[in-house]
């Protein structure tokens, strides 16, 4: 459960929160900012029994047993050696060593900067 959740499942919290922003489209991220100035001691009790893994409870829950399986196959195709050799020659194209023997990246994407 994220902390967006935490404060949306609170009545009290909730009830400020409506107030704020009114029924329509809720951004959670803009509701956590105003809820921690709010209510800074409330908004840290709710980020410290919020779930912060890395795995999403949907993505865990929306994934079958199919699915994982064909990613396992498709991670198996992937780990042989002439695979491994295409992505370290795709790699070298991309890269050139400097004096030093420091990689330095010669293609940028521009958004990057």
């Amino acid at each position: 459960m994220t902390v967006y959740e935490k404060i949306m499942s609170h009545p009290e919290s909730k009830k400020a929160v409506l107030i704020k922003f009114g029924f329509g489209q809720l951004s959670p991220i803009k509701v956590e900012k105003w809820f921690k100035s709010y209510n800074p001691p409330k908004y840290y009790e709710f980020r410290k029994a919020a779930n912060h893994r890395k795995v999403t409870d949907l993505h865990a829950q929306a994934m079958t047993k199919e699915k994982r399986t064909h990613l396992i196959n498709l991670e198996e195709v992937f780990n042989d050696e002439k695979s491994r050799n295409a992505l370290l020659k795709l790699a070298e194209q991309n890269t050139k060593r400097n004096r030093d023997g420091l990689t330095v990246i010669e293609k940028h994407d521009p958004w990057r900067d």
